[in-house]
């Protein structure tokens, strides 16, 4: 009961969440229910696209400013 009420009310929003995390097994439960008429194929791909590519994006930009900081310190350690 509770989880139909978590299905039918969140589940495009865990999978969005899902995507951005770890998209791979989430997306092949979402394609295994839009063949059983759960989900529409349509949203999957637009929130499974969208979840990975902010995901890509955070990870990308979080090691582009760390590296900096990471090279900087090590130049200051080395220097002093």
């Amino acid at each position: 009961m509770i989880t139909e009420f978590l299905l039918h009310h969140f589940s495009y929003w865990i999978l969005f969440f899902w995507s951005i995390l770890e998209g791979e097994i989430g997306l092949t439960l979402a394609g295994f229910l839009a063949k059983k008429g759960v989900f529409s194929i349509e949203k999957i791909i637009l929130i499974a696209t969208a979840g990975a590519l902010i995901g890509d994006i955070l990870l990308y930009t979080s090691g582009r400013f760390l590296i900096k900081k990471k090279i900087f310190y090590l130049l200051i350690i080395r220097s002093g």
